[in-house]
């Protein structure tokens, strides 16, 4: 599709209440400038740049999205023949639709006949999908389309009434229209919450009315009340309901035939997990750890989290201690089975939002910097830390110097960057890199932070072991940082480390277990003594979007002090970690392509530098040994170097060598002293 194609369509979502922001140059995964619902309107859009497509709240708009393209191309060719906007995507279509009253959330659907995963999915006010028109570049399929086969109309189903239709009975109608399932497949713990509403006479939130008045029949049946008293419990909060703010119109009728279709039925509760009702000791051991904790299993990791004021932590290991203490009776094969019935009694890990983060003081919104009010699970946690506002006094000062006092003055933006990185709710595709001599501790920074962050958010391996090993790689489900320490002279696999740092989505195998998917949140630092060279044809991944490059110029180790990074720790982690979350847009940017190039280069082959720093090209008809140059750099680098080599280099760079002479060179002027002063001052 052309430029021209693009921009139009881009007009149509705009007029139609959508937001369209800019994606990069084939690619699928938004960058800074996407922010959910946070999204600025109307940003500019390059003719080479991709673009994606958020409905926006209060504007009754969504996006369709159709993750079986055979299963559902009846449908949408409907849709194309009546003359909607239908975008066929890679694997299915996108629909965008609008006209609804009430709240458009995200919703999922599920078609258990073909898969045993989503395959309608609705894109709310803060989720976003591909515009038609685009592009993007894959490392197993190539390039892939997302192409308007229909005309440039929005979806209107209110049209047909001539008034807004409600979402949420809107969303029962397509389920039958594309003969879907599973309705909404949310977790138990969210069902269980709107039981729990109910039960404490709590009134529904805004675009929950229909799962929660459902719920609340189910938690009466349960409770064995009779369909009569059932309404009559339902009603008095139907009508407290009815005059509040979080009033959708929903009728009373509606509800009614909800209840009716609960007691028809017989509906109780069912988590839908494997469940154990055996009466052994293990059994009563984990259903005792669930009656009284706010705890949640992953089936697919065996990891088990609890809610801890906000926030979802892993208790594996803490969970075995806890009940070796209670109970040190308890064998090997006990404590397992204890593990294996918390799955089933647990319930599913519920939905967090990736804008809070917990604290000691209370909780973050990382959007506004500042301590709120919240019932919602927060996406991150440091219990044992207080948030601080932005100040002076707030700021780590012995962390502040061994980042900065041993790294070119010039390199600060982009340390803050990869630093801000880690706490960001999007995936960062830059690996940022920190480069020194060996032993002086330059990896300081990252064990500082890797202690701060914990086993939950950090993890630290050697870059190929990561790479070979994809057992290893399904480690980083949850996490926030990953440290490559002692980068090889070569790296064996840029595939899977540009799929590592270019899915936003990923999907991993654990030892023994079936493949997971998850939102890859994980930012990447390295550092070492060496860095590889690029193969020409990785270049433009690289240098373009994967690679900024940090110079660790420290001579020394830290006081040859093995614990000096502990104590930083202890004295500053609070400090270190608001003082990152109170980073400014202006203070951090990554180098650009030219940049990180030239200095990716120099480094990995010094020559290069020697060559630069010390030769030109003359326009003279000088000539030079290569011999000349390769004492010169032993003199000053004092490392050997081939004449072989040294030849090949200076070809590189444009010099013409020749039987081992080099033709039209000479010495490269010394900067005056004055000018020299000039740039330190500027830096």
């Amino acid at each position: 599709m052309n430029v021209e194609e693009k921009n139009k369509l881009i007009k149509i979502f705009r007029e139609s209440g959508f937001n369209c922001f800019p994606i990069p140059k084939l690619q699928k995964i938004a960058d800074f400038r996407y922010k959910a619902s946070k999204t600025p309107p109307n940003l500019p859009i390059a003719d080479e740049e991709n673009y994606g497509v958020i409905g926006v709240a209060g504007a009754g708009n969504c996006i369709i999205d159709f993750d079986n393209k055979e299963e559902y191309r009846q449908f949408a060719e409907l849709l194309i023949k009546s003359g909607y906007l239908v975008s066929e995507s890679p694997h299915g279509w996108h629909v965008p639709a609008t006209g609804f009253s009430g709240t458009v959330s995200k919703m999922e659907f599920f078609n258990y006949k073909i898969q045993d995963k989503k395959i309608v999915e609705i894109q709310g006010f803060d989720h976003y999908c591909v515009g038609a028109g685009c592009t993007i570049e894959t490392e197993g399929e190539g390039i892939l389309h997302y192409t308007n086969r229909g005309g440039l109309k929005i979806w209107n189903p209110s049209e047909k009434v001539n008034r807004p239709v409600d979402f949420e009975d809107w969303c029962d109608t397509l389920c039958e229209q594309v003969h879907v399932e599973g309705r909404k497949k949310k977790s138990n713990s969210s069902y269980k919450n709107f039981r729990d509403r109910f039960r404490a006479g709590q009134i529904p939130t805004k675009g929950t009315s229909n799962d929660y008045f459902h719920q609340s029949a189910i938690a009466c049946n349960d409770d064995d009340l009779g369909i009569q008293e059932a309404r009559e419990k339902i009603e008095e909060v139907f009508q407290r309901w009815t005059v509040s703010e979080q009033y959708s119109g929903r009728t009373w009728d509606n509800v009614l035939q909800k209840i009716q279709e609960v007691y028809d039925k017989n509906q109780k509760t069912t988590t839908g997990r494997p469940q154990n009702t055996d009466d052994n000791p293990t059994s009563s051991i984990a259903r005792r750890i669930v009656a009284t904790r706010k705890i949640y299993s992953n089936v697919d990791t065996d990891e088990i989290f609890e809610n801890k004021n906000g926030f979802l932590e892993l208790i594996n290991n803490s969970l075995v201690r806890e009940i070796l203490t209670a109970y040190p009776e308890t064998t090997q094969a006990e404590y397992n089975d204890i593990l294996f019935k918390l799955k089933g009694y647990a319930g599913e890990i519920p939905d967090t939002n990736k804008d809070f983060i917990v604290f000691k003081n209370g909780v973050l919104d990382r959007t506004k910097r500042e301590i709120i009010e919240t019932e919602e699970l927060a996406d991150m946690g440091f219990r044992d830390y207080n948030y601080l506002p932005k100040s002076p006094e707030n700021e780590p000062t012995k962390f502040k110097k061994v980042l900065f006092d041993d790294t070119e003055p010039i390199e600060k933006p982009r340390i803050k960057a990869g630093l801000r990185a880690i706490f960001q709710n999007y995936l960062d595709p830059k690996i940022s890199v920190l480069y020194g001599a060996s032993g002086v501790g330059k990896s300081t920074p990252l064990l500082i932070l890797t202690q701060i962050l914990g086993e939950q958010y950090a993890l630290t391996v050697e870059l190929n072991q990561f790479l070979e090993d994809k057992f290893i790689r399904a480690k980083i489900l949850g996490m926030r940082l990953v440290v490559f320490q002692d980068l090889p002279k070569e790296w064996k696999d840029f595939t899977t480390l540009k799929t590592l740092t270019g899915e936003q989505r990923k999907t991993e195998r654990a030892f023994m277990k079936d493949s997971v998917t998850f939102d890859n949140k994980v930012k990447i630092w390295a550092s070492g003594n060496y860095l590889a060279e690029i193969p020409e044809h990785e270049q433009d991944a690289m240098y373009t979007r994967r690679l900024s490059l940090i110079h660790n110029v420290r001579k020394t180790a830290h006081k040859e002090d093995p614990t000096f990074a502990e104590k930083i720790v202890a004295d500053e982690a609070e400090k270190i970690v608001s003082w990152i979350l109170n980073f400014d847009d202006a203070e951090c940017e990554y180098e650009d392509r030219e940049t990180v190039q030239k200095e990716w280069e120099e480094t990995a082959s010094p020559e290069i530098a020697y060559i630069n720093d010390h030769w030109i090209l003359s326009d003279y008809k000088n000539e030079m040994g290569v011999g000349k140059l390769v004492k010169d750099y032993k003199s000053l680098y004092q490392k050997n170097i081939s004449i072989d080599q040294m030849a090949k280099t200076l070809k590189v760079m444009g010099f013409s060598v020749y039987n081992n002479i080099i033709k039209n060179i000479e010495k490269a002027p010394e900067p005056p002293k004055s000018v020299e002063k000039e740039v330190q001052s500027k830096i």
